[in-house]
């Protein structure tokens, strides 16, 4: 394979979490890994501990880190976006200009005030990679991280053309917690959920082939 996997927003420990998932896919070996990060320190610096990582696991990537947007997006098939517009500063306004007006949210980054801020951030940093990534590659995928998720992705799909899927790892969370209280093996539940990202409702539980609400 020498398909060109861009992580935008590498500079984040969110990086090595994500990169464990990507070592796990042996059909992404072989290609390249672009660290794409605003912050050329923190990209080079990803870089580094994602090489040691790669030669140590035996993973056949060509790693390369950048701060120059055209250089990561050119070319690129999967461009995964993983940012926070801002900084831990515009972070902290979104919480305490709330809670400054009586609204307290711990996390804050889907909905309620400190979502809305948090949107008003984020949608436009994400839209100009869209359209950048529009231009560059307009046949790559788009896997957004970066919350808000639906309003994200709604807007990328209306403003442009390209492609895109939004992931979480919250359902899975739901799954661990019920490993956990319920006493039963991780790999043996399986969830039906709907709703929107962070607004999720879980419909049905089975574990091992078996209605699992016999459990609760």
């Amino acid at each position: 394979m020498d398909e060109k996997i861009t992580i935008v927003g590498a500079g984040s420990h969110f990086t090595l979490g994500l990169l464990g998932d990507l070592y796990r896919v042996n059909d992404l070996w072989g290609g390249e890994l672009v660290l794409y990060d605003i912050d050329e320190e923190r990209a080079k610096a990803m870089e580094k501990i994602v090489e040691r990582d790669v030669k140590r696991r035996g993973v056949e990537l060509k790693v390369n880190a950048t701060s120059d947007k055209v250089e990561a997006l050119e070319n690129s098939d999967f461009t995964i976006v993983a940012i926070r517009a801002g900084g831990l500063k515009a972070l902290r306004n979104f919480l305490e200009i709330p809670l400054r007006h009586g609204i307290l949210q711990v996390v804050g980054d889907t909905v309620g005030p400190s979502g809305i801020l948090k949107g008003l951030f984020e949608i436009p940093a994400v839209l100009e990679i869209a359209k950048t990534l529009e231009d560059l590659s307009p046949k790559a995928l788009m896997i957004n991280f970066t919350n808000p998720m639906t309003p994200i992705c709604m807007s990328v799909l209306k403003a442009t053309r390209v492609k895109i899927i939004g992931l979480c790892h919250g359902v899975y969370d739901v799954m661990r917690l019920a490993s956990k209280l319920l006493d039963l093996e991780f790999d043996g539940i399986k969830l039906e959920a709907g709703g929107i990202n962070h607004l999720t409702w879980v419909t049905s539980m089975k574990y091992q082939g078996s209605e699992g609400s016999r459990h609760l």
